[in-house]
């Protein structure tokens, strides 16, 4: 496989991981400790990035437990979020730390 230039921008970087592992696992639940349960499982196998689906009301609140969760127990991995169907959800998560 082709060496790729060190990503410079976050985009970039989120970009390579996405090539780098060929796989997105992507889940989303209202109960947190499942949510926490599955980002773990996800650092166990080695892959490096998580997309956290906006799909329920709680999707906010869920999101900023699984990056302070993720900040302590699965650093190395990051994490996203996807479906989101309305630009001022995506800038709210974007301020979130998505």
């Amino acid at each position: 496989m082709k060496t790729l230039p060190e990503p410079k921008t976050l985009r970039d970087k989120v970009f390579a991981l996405m090539l780098r592992s060929r796989l997105i696992p992507v889940f989303s639940s209202t109960d947190t400790a499942i949510n926490r349960k599955v980002l773990k499982g996800v650092q166990l196998s080695g892959c490096p990035i998580f997309e956290f689906t906006y799909r329920r009301e709680n999707g906010e609140a869920a999101f900023v437990d699984l990056l302070e969760y993720a900040a302590a127990h699965a650093p190395d991995v990051t994490i996203g979020t996807g479906t989101i169907k309305r630009v001022e959800h995506a800038q709210r998560f974007r301020e979130l730390g998505a």
